[in-house]
């Protein structure tokens, strides 16, 4: 777990980030509203699931969460994700769509 802590000693302020990790915070961060092209395991990073969409963009999932997501997706599905959301949405060809949320209690500063 990242835990940031910085005290200020003449004020006696702290700002805690929790255990906001930058995947997550990425994740919370991120909109995603598009087609599943491509999937590979990126053996040159890490071995991370990376997903490619048809806009070309791509996200690598490593938090436990994107890694159901990309066990769960298959090419031609969409992903949707409004930005600074924990809920995230995979719409399946067959017409079923699965809800996800990022449950960890941090990174609640983002969620507007």
């Amino acid at each position: 777990a990242l835990i940031i802590l910085m005290l200020s000693i003449g004020f006696g302020s702290v700002w805690y980030r929790g255990d906001c990790t930058v995947p997550k915070e990425n994740f919370i961060k991120t909109s995603i509203n598009n087609v599943i092209k491509e999937k590979y395991i990126d053996k040159k990073n890490h071995n991370n699931e990376t997903i490619i969409f048809e806009n070309k963009r791509h996200i690598i999932l490593t938090t436990i969460l994107g890694r159901k997501i990309y066990k769960e997706s298959v090419i031609g599905d969409s992903l949707y994700k409004k930005e600074n959301s924990r809920i995230i949405k995979l719409y399946k060809a067959n017409g079923e769509v699965i809800e996800y949320e990022e449950t960890e209690p941090d990174c609640e500063y983002l969620l507007k």
